[in-house]
C-alpha cells in the first residue's frame, strides 16, 4: 500500500509529539551511544548537525562530545527567504538560541559560515525514515537543497527513534535526498557505506 508523504508526515509528527520526554531521554542517548561506537563518527574531523528541538533525537550530547574529541562542528541556519540552510560553526553550546520557527541556532552575532565542502559527516534529522535510507522532513525543502551541494561521499545520518521508521511505502522524488545510514536505539536499521 502507498501512502502519501503528506499522510505519513502528519501521522508521525503527531506520534512524535506524543513521546514521553523521559523516553526521549533515554532513546536519545543509546542512539548517541551507537554513534559514538561507530567509526564514521571518530574518522570525521567535521560535523554538521541538526540541534533539535520538539521531541527529535536530542543532540547538545553530540555536540558537546564532538567539540571535546576537538572535531569541527557546525550546525544549520535557516534563511527563510529562499527557504534554504548553510551551515555555521560552533564552538559551544553556549552560542546557541531559539531562531527561525523555533529552530535552535547560532546567536546572530555568532553566525560563522562554513564551507558545506569541509563538512565530511552530516546529522540529519526527520520526521520519518523507511528501513531503505528515504525520509520525510518537515516538507520545505530545506536539507534536501542542502545536502545536493555537498560532495556525494560525504556520508548522511538519520538519527531517528524506532517509533519513526516507516513500513508504508510513498513515492519518493527525484530530488529527495536518501540517508547513508539511519541509527535508532536499537542501532544501524540503515547503512550503506
Amino acid at each position: 500500500m502507498t501512502t502519501t508523504k503528506e499522510e505519513i508526515r502528519k501521522l508521525f509528527l503527531e506520534k512524535r509529539r506524543k513521546l514521553d520526554p523521559h523516553e526521549v531521554t533515554i532513546h536519545s542517548r543509546k542512539i548517541l551511544e551507537h554513534l559514538f561506537e561507530s567509526p564514521i563518527f571518530y574518522q570525521a574531523k567535521h560535523i554538521m548537525t541538526y540541534m533539535s528541538y520538539q521531541n527529535e533525537v536530542q543532540t547538545d550530547d553530540l555536540v558537546s562530545k564532538a567539540i571535546n574529541l576537538q572535531k569541527v562542528v557546525s550546525v544549520p541556519v535557516c534563511n527563510p527567504k529562499d527557504t534554504t540552510l548553510f551551515p555555521s560553526q560552533i564552538t559551544g553550546l553556549s552560542m546557541i538560541e531559539k531562531g527561525y520557527f523555533g529552530l535552535r541556532e547560532p546567536k546572530k552575532e555568532m553566525i560563522r559560515p562554513v564551507d558545506p565542502k569541509k563538512i565530511d559527516l552530516v546529522i540529519v534529522p526527520g520526521v520519518a525514515f523507511d528501513p531503505k535510507g528515504n525520509r520525510i522532513g518537515h516538507g520545505k525543502g530545506y536539507y534536501d537543497r542542502f545536502l545536493e551541494t555537498l560532495n556525494p561521499l560525504v556520508p548522511k545520518i538519520g538519527l531517528a527513534f524506532q517509533s519513526q521508521i516507516v513500513r508504508e511505502h510513498w513515492h519518493v522524488s527525484q530530488w529527495d535526498i536518501p540517508m547513508d545510514g539511519i541509527m535508532t536505539e536499537e542501532g544501524w536499521v540503515y547503512k550503506n557505506f
